[in-house]
């Protein structure tokens, strides 16, 4: 410990004497306080001596430096892989009932000498203890960044990872695991002999169809060990048989596939079930089979793209709907159109009206067909054409000239979702080029995102939402979307966050066309290990958004058995959100009362299994192996687990690290040397008034 000063502390000598000279003075001159006892004086003297040297003490700025030391106990992490597939081998058995005791006995053992940190990870990474082997995914990447989030900086000594060495979500674990700064040790769990089995490994389908049209189902297969064997694959609809192959196994192993045709004859969500047929012996039938869910629709929803000229921005928009077979597509230029828009579904007006063409006739279309049209504005577009529509939205520019904008995410919007993936990379993506002006709406809107200028977050909205006339319009305020989905595959490997975000803006414009009060959507199809989430909106007379009265949702399972719930309130919308329901399938009906009007909506949805798990039964022990030799560390095996504390020590990782921390604290914000002060000068006052000495 010691002291510090601003200014120089010769000047304490100064103080010093300052401090002596002016006490003496105001005590040994004073004639008032001749006839007090000396001993008073002396004392009364001292006080303001400490009071004025303390002043001066203080104005010289010191500051009191603490240096600390502290022994950090070494942290070792014991990470247990609680996937499905450890159980998929002949000793199941020992890993529900003796394995999870023995890896408590070592959590305890390792306690003596470190500070034991247990996690779980599968489906996600928890610290619980009770260890069953449920999770129906395996990823390593959700483990990785517990461990980056968690532990950078901190004195980890090594890791043990106790694992089968298999995944089927997020990156290869090799790599990632490989450059982590301490010795991951690794306990290699179930079995790397193949054993007798028969499984469905894909499935290949289109998950929309058209009324009494066939579509093919591609079903790829394994076969391990079942040589001379008859396999004989299904496809069944409500319990029903449809279609029926066999397949002669010749060789020990084989890796094929078989196509069927099926004939959509029924409108709506359809569900399939394809099963192998067990073999005797297989070590499990829970990768038997696999179900798909196909939507027969008997229409498509007809999109036309209306453009000045050529741009890249109209391929990525193109490209993006086609992965929704439920669109069809057409791009007409104004210089030669050709496609009739009375029937269009929705209206997409890139740079539309244009400088040398205001579309005069396309917009009055749209007016009397109440057709909904997504705009996006650019160099080309004739804004004052636009502003003499008479839409929600008036834009006044300041001369020709442009901007850059990037997008800032606007946390209040719940019209429809956006992907976390793209929301992750949103801050990456390229700038948007706007026009230099002033958005404003004349009626209800809302963002889904703002622009982001030069890194000044403003109100001025990028991607925006507004209606009119029982129909929905959107606005793009500026071209390079095109970018975003290049962006979009180069940070994440493919385009599906940019392309969710121009499906689901679209889906939602075309969904509203209709001119429904009130509606409800969610996700057709989802999994077991994912939240069911509904949004509704309910309008009033004007076409507003509002969520005052009460929504209700009614779903009926399987078995009949319904349970009401309630929507809550989201802005100007409801959202519910279900968590994860069990496998099935779920008809749902949503009702809201307003203004002694009943409205409606209903549908159906479906939970699919995950069987990942089930893919692969051969262990991957050469996975754990290679982390644990890019890291100086071993493997181990189960029977090896009671050696392993013993067997740690050899690698002299067991080392308590000394952490010293020096602390800078200036005296004169110390509370305490003020409240000191004055109360030294306090004391001397009230002896000196009663002494009479004022």
């Amino acid at each position: 410990m010691n002291i510090d000063f601003t200014y120089s502390p010769w000047w304490l000598l100064a103080g010093l004497v300052f401090a002596a000279g002016l006490s003496f003075f105001l005590y040994y001159k004073d004639t008032q306080l001749r006839e007090l006892n000396r001993t008073w004086v002396r004392v009364l003297a001292v006080l303001r001596f400490l009071f004025i040297f303390g002043i001066v003490f203080l104005l010289l700025g010191p500051s009191l430096n603490v240096k600390k030391t502290e022994k950090e106990e070494p942290v070792f992490i014991i990470a247990q892989d609680n996937s499905a597939s450890v159980l998929l081998n002949a000793d199941s058995a020992l890993y529900l009932n003796e394995y999870p005791q023995k890896i408590k006995s070592i959590n305890s053992k390792l306690s003596e000498d470190y500070d034991v940190h247990y996690l779980q990870f599968g489906d996600s990474v928890q610290d619980k203890e009770n260890l069953d082997f449920s999770d129906a995914v395996t990823n390593f990447s959700d483990l990785m960044f517990t461990l980056q989030a968690g532990y950078t900086g901190r004195h980890v000594a090594g890791m043990l990872l106790a694992s089968d060495g298999l995944y089927n979500q997020g990156h290869h674990p090799l790599h990632q695991f490989s450059d982590l700064p301490y010795p991951v040790f690794t306990l290699a769990l179930a079995d790397t002999t193949q054993k007798k089995d028969a499984l469905i490994n894909d499935v290949n389908y289109n998950s929309i169809a058209f009324l009494n049209n066939r579509f093919p189902v591609r079903v790829h297969y394994h076969a391990y060990k079942l040589e001379g064997e008859t396999m004989k694959i299904q496809l069944l609809k409500d319990d029903k048989v449809l279609l029926q192959k066999q397949v002669d196994i010749n060789t020990e192993n084989i890796t094929d596939h078989v196509d069927l045709q099926i004939k959509a004859d029924e409108t709506g969500l359809q569900t399939y079930n394809i099963i192998i047929e067990p073999v005797e012996g297989e070590i499990t039938r829970k990768n038997n089979s696999r179900r798909i869910s196909v939507n027969v629709i008997d229409n498509q929803q007809h999109i036309v793209v209306i453009a000045a000229a050529p741009h890249p921005d109209i391929a990525a928009i193109h490209r993006a709907l086609k992965q929704n077979k439920n669109f069809s597509v057409d791009i007409q230029y104004l210089s030669e159109m050709s496609v009739n828009i009375d029937d269009a579904d929705l209206i997409i007006c890139h740079q539309v009206p244009a400088k040398n063409n205001p579309a005069s006739s396309v917009f009055k279309t749209t007016e009397t067909k109440h057709i909904p049209v997504l705009f996006v504005f650019g160099l080309q577009s004739d804004l004052r054409a636009f502003n003499q529509l008479g839409y929600n939205l008036s834009i006044k520019t300041k001369g020709e000239s442009m901007d850059y904008a990037q997008a800032l995410h606007n946390q209040d919007f719940k019209h429809f979702s956006l992907s976390s993936d793209f929301l992750d990379i949103l801050e990456t993506l390229p700038p948007l080029y706007v026009p230099f002006a002033d958005f404003q709406f004349t009626g209800e809107y809302s963002t889904v995102f703002t622009q982001k200028i030069n890194g000044i977050n403003t109100a001025k909205p990028l991607i925006s939402l507004s209606g009119m006339e029982q129909r929905k319009l959107a606005f793009v305020s500026g071209t390079g979307l095109w970018k975003w989905r290049m962006t979009t595959y180069v940070q994440n490997g493919n385009h599906d966050g940019f392309d969710k975000m121009v499906n689901n803006l679209i889906q939602y414009l075309v969904t509203q066309s209709t001119g429904k009060q009130f509606s409800v959507t969610t996700e057709q199809i989802t999994s077991e290990n994912q939240s069911v989430i509904f949004d509704a909106e309910l309008y009033n007379e004007a076409y507003e958004l509002i969520n005052d009265p009460e929504v209700k949702l009614y779903i009926e399972d399987s078995t009949g058995k319904e349970n009401e719930y309630k929507f809550n309130r989201s802005l100007h919308a409801y959202q519910l959100n279900l968590g994860s329901l069990p496998v099935g399938k779920y008809a749902w009906r949503a009702q809201v009362e307003y203004e002694n009007n009943t409205f409606t909506d209903e549908g159906i949805f479906l939970v699919e299994p995950v069987s990942l798990e089930a893919l692969k039964t051969r262990a991957n022990h050469k996975i754990l192996a290679m982390i644990s030799k890019n890291t100086g560390a071993e493997m181990f095996y189960p029977g090896d687990i009671e050696t392993i504390p013993q067997r740690l020590q050899a690698y002299d990782i067991n080392k308590t690290r000394i952490i010293t921390s020096q602390s800078h604290s200036v005296l004169l914000n110390l509370k305490w040397i003020f409240f000191l002060l004055l109360g030294l000068i306090s004391v001397e006052w009230f002896f000196r008034k009663f002494f009479g000495g004022y």
